[in-house]
């Protein structure tokens, strides 16, 4: 596994175990230790693997003209899950390490936006040289994509990911 897919594998538990989602200090200073709470999201779709879940955490427009999606593929199950395995992208290939964002996409006035190409590849998050991406058992796989930015007057967005349902009317931060 490579230092890239480790990292964003480790992500959103981490942020969890350490208790950096917005717990408090109070069982460093000896009072009884509070779980975790799940990190705020905009909405959960069962993905087409049993057990997973697609986890909508962000939307959000930046200053380079593109919007940021973020995203998360929740493990609920106690053993590791396979996912990407029906993306379109080719195994091997250089899209494979991109396969959780290349069947990403928005929808905006009626119009699609996919990930965006920076010119130097797609701006996308990678994980590892497969197309099918493993989550451990009671994990989840923090992801992201850009899209170019469909103009400032777009309010809200539907957003789409490969194998659940769509997110509808998703407000842009």
């Amino acid at each position: 596994m490579n230092r890239t897919h480790f990292v964003q594998r480790l992500t959103w538990s981490s942020f969890a175990a350490c208790g950096l989602m917005g717990t408090s200090l109070s069982a460093a200073q000896g009072a009884a230790p509070t779980a975790a709470p799940t990190p705020a999201n905009l909405g959960v779709q069962d993905y087409e693997v049993p057990g997973v879940q697609v986890v909508l955490f962000a939307v959000k427009r930046s200053s380079d003209g593109y919007i940021t999606v973020r995203w998360g593929y929740r493990n609920t199950t106690g053993k590791p899950q396979n996912i990407g395995t029906n993306t379109t992208a080719t195994s091997g290939a250089w899209s494979g390490p991109y396969s959780l964002a290349w069947d990403f996409y928005l929808m905006a006035g009626g119009a699609k936006y996919a990930t965006a190409d920076g010119g130097g590849g797609k701006l996308a998050a990678s994980h590892g040289p497969n197309k099918v991406v493993v989550v451990g058992p009671k994990q989840t796989l923090a992801t992201w994509a850009k899209v170019k930015d469909p103009g400032k007057d777009v309010k809200t967005v539907g957003v789409y990911v490969q194998g659940a349902a769509p997110f509808d009317d998703i407000p842009i931060s």
